[in-house]
């Protein structure tokens, strides 16, 4: 068997690979904002000697990452379904 054959049916399973791709953003966007919240609800040793305001800018830095990263995956969703059709 030839190695680029192989490359070739790897590349014929597109829909499952799209598939687990969505299940990896789901879980990135999932982790960003409970990062996010648990910096800002939970008082971290970390933060404890600095001023409160920078956990809660930190925090909110995560859980604005976390809505732009679910943001761009549902574009990405829809581009995908519309070329599909």
């Amino acid at each position: 068997m030839q190695p680029y054959s192989l490359l070739f049916k790897m590349m014929n399973k597109t829909e499952e690979v799209n598939k687990i791709n969505l299940i990896i953003q789901i879980c990135r966007v999932a982790m960003y904002l409970l990062v996010g919240l648990m910096i800002i609800f939970i008082p971290i040793p970390l933060f404890k000697n600095g001023h409160p305001v920078i956990r809660i800018i930190l925090g909110l830095l995560f859980v604005l990452y976390s809505v732009f990263r679910g943001y761009q995956a549902i574009q990405k969703r829809k581009n995908e379904s519309n070329n599909d059709e």
